[in-house]
């Protein structure tokens, strides 16, 4: 793959391409995520099936199953946070990724769309986890491809 390393041209097509930018791992915003949903679960439990009245000591406290039927409402709401801010944060990470690997393929493959002949379109297909495959196919204009037909509307009279 002596080719894979150096920019793509046109009179290169099809050709392969390796890149270096690799997915990010996530691991640890789906564990937040997966707390959030978790205490969104227990809270809505909670508020669902819990008691009216709780009854404890206050030289004891709570025990484990009396703090989840006391805030209920709490724990939902952190959940909620939580799960957001897994969301957010796997968003973030997945639209860094895809702008680096944008970077990177604008830099490998230098083709100016007015050398690409009328329709036909640059096609990028993955064969591995870092490898893609540039070729050349041919585009189908959209007037060419016919609408599907809706019914009319019956008239009201």
């Amino acid at each position: 793959m002596d080719r894979a390393r150096k920019t793509i041209r046109f009179r290169d097509l099809p050709a392969e391409i390796r890149l270096e930018t690799s997915r990010p791992t996530t691991t640890w915003i789906n564990l937040i995520s997966c707390a959030g949903v978790t205490l969104m679960i227990l809270g809505v439990i909670s508020l669902i099936f819990g008691p009216d009245r709780d009854y404890y000591t206050e030289t004891y406290g709570f025990d484990f199953v009396q703090f989840f039927q006391v805030f209920p409402g709490r724990l939902l709401c952190i959940g909620i946070v939580l799960t957001g801010a897994g969301s957010a944060l796997d968003f973030q990470a997945l639209n860094a990724y895809r702008n680096a690997l944008q970077d990177e393929l604008d830099g490998a493959i230098d083709i100016d769309e007015d050398a690409i002949p009328q329709g036909f379109v640059l096609a990028l297909a993955q064969k591995s986890e870092n490898s893609y495959r540039i070729s050349l196919i041919r585009h189908e204009a959209a007037s060419a491809v016919q609408p599907v037909q809706q019914p009319a509307p019956a008239e009201q009279q």
